[in-house]
């Protein structure tokens, strides 16, 4: 007895939450499809192209950076190889025994080349080769469309609880773009700018490199000027639409 009334409180708080997430969805998905178009999520994709195309070498590095090196810009430097100098002066002092002569140590130094961070990119994912927030905004659109439609069919406790599983990983992923994109001014730091066009630099990438506020400049190797220019920033993305659809689903737990 006890435990039929316990699934038919179960059942009936799922159906109360069904009937808020069916509710929430439309006006939720329309303002996340919105956010596609919302000035700050257009000025990242632009931004992000334009630097690829701009600067195709440093955004390589720059990728390569972030999904190996942590954001770390690595270049080659000569430090002392002291291993080998130790070998060496082992293997010289064994031969002047056996030839009977007093050893006397060689002070040259021998170097290697040695791969060392040179800074670390901050706002990593700008850099990195995932889909732009406009794509991956239209993917979460499209999945809470597959969740709106099913919902209302489905009938058992754990077809229920994965929809609303679903519904939160989209939640979540959403948040994780739209931080993303309020990471930009970040991205396009000027202190993330001077550090690209003075790795470029040190690494003897072609043609000359420059900052100046807000863009890197680089004269290529046939004396054409291209300018990365960063975008004006725009402030922090509206979060109102998220908070709202979870205030939502929060009023009925």
């Amino acid at each position: 007895m006890v435990e039929t009334i316990v699934a038919q409180n179960d059942r009936r708080s799922l159906l109360i939450r069904r009937r808020a997430v069916l509710t929430a969805m439309p006006e939720f998905k329309r303002k996340t499809l919105a956010a596609v178009s919302s000035p700050q999520v257009q000025a990242y994709g632009r931004a992000r192209r334009q630097f690829h195309s701009t600067l195709p070498q440093v955004a390589a590095a720059a990728t390569y950076a972030v999904a190996a090196m942590g954001g770390a810009l690595m270049h080659t430097v000569q430090v002392r190889n002291l291993d080998a100098e130790s070998e060496r002066e082992e293997r010289r002092e064994r031969e002047a025994q056996k030839a009977g002569k007093p050893y006397v140590p060689l002070r040259q130094p021998i170097y290697k080349d040695e791969e060392q961070p040179f800074g670390t990119l901050k706002a990593g994912d700008f850099f990195m080769s995932s889909d732009a927030p406009e794509r991956q905004l239209a993917h979460i659109v499209g999945r809470l469309e597959e969740i709106h439609q099913q919902l209302p069919a489905l009938s058992t406790k754990n077809e229920m609880v994965a929809a609303f599983r679903g519904v939160r990983d989209c939640l979540q992923a959403l948040k994780s773009v739209l931080d993303q994109v309020d990471r930009l001014p970040s991205a396009l730091s000027q202190d993330n700018l001077e550090l690209m066009a003075a790795w470029a630099s040190a690494r003897k990438l072609p043609g000359r490199y420059a900052t100046k506020p807000g863009a890197v400049e680089h004269v290529n190797t046939e004396g054409a000027l291209l300018i990365f220019t960063a975008p004006p920033m725009l402030g922090a993305t509206d979060r109102q639409f998220v908070q709202d659809f979870e205030n939502a689903l929060i009023a009925t737990q």
